[in-house]
């Protein structure tokens, strides 16, 4: 999203609020998609996964956590 890719012209006035037009809804969903498809090394795992991916391992681990006596440890990122 910090490629200058959406400009003003990709926001329109409607009513009280500015939203995203079309065009600029395309680039932000294409933006995000890209970005869920993009593969990280997981620590833990100790392979490559997705953030597609890595948010439903969490998803399974919230799960697990809140059905049973399971410690919940969130994936924190190294950056």
């Amino acid at each position: 999203m910090n490629r200058r890719e959406i400009q003003a012209k990709h926001f329109s006035a409607e009513g009280e609020g500015i939203y995203l037009n079309n065009a600029g809804r395309e680039i932000v969903l294409r933006t995000w998609e890209e970005r869920l498809a993009q593969p990280i090394d997981h620590p833990r795992l100790k392979r490559k996964v997705s953030y597609r991916s890595l948010v439903r391992i969490e998803a399974y681990k919230l799960e697990k956590h809140l059905l049973s006596d399971e410690v919940y440890v969130p994936f924190v990122s190294r950056w």
